[in-house]
């Protein structure tokens, strides 16, 4: 649980996460269980987090490497709605850091603004990574 107020640097909280496939795949392993309520809630809310810091690191990539705009604003759309699903998860579940009791802003595109639902994820790895 963060109570930092700064977001780190884009890359600094995936610095030591599994690889982007390798994440993508443990994710589809706990999907099922997931969308069936078979999680404990710290369980769900991991998985949220893991969720939602996958589609930042997709959208940071596409941003960097995609040619088509409609390939970008999908996967930073995205990021987006699963930043704010954690924050959501967060906010009804008293879990998380402080910034969860505060509104978001609407995001940057890049989802780099200090107060977006990104930036927000961004925070929350760090410190979930960090226990």
């Amino acid at each position: 649980m963060s109570q930092e107020a700064d977001p780190p640097a884009v890359e600094e909280p995936y610095a030591g996460a599994p690889a982007l496939q390798t994440e993508l795949s443990l994710l589809m392993d706990l999907m099922l269980d997931a969308l069936t309520d078979r999680l404990t809630p710290s369980e769900q809310r991991a998985f949220l987090l893991r969720r939602a810091a996958a589609n930042d690191r997709t959208a940071l990539l596409v941003v960097g490497l995609a040619s088509r705009r409609d390939d970008v604003e999908g996967c930073v759309a995205d990021a987006e709605r699963t930043a704010r699903d954690l924050w959501a998860y967060d906010r009804k579940h008293g879990t998380g850091g402080e910034a969860a009791d505060l509104p978001l802003p609407e995001d940057a595109a890049e989802g780099t603004a200090e107060g977006s639902a990104r930036a927000y994820v961004r925070r929350e790895y760090r410190a979930w990574s960090r226990q």
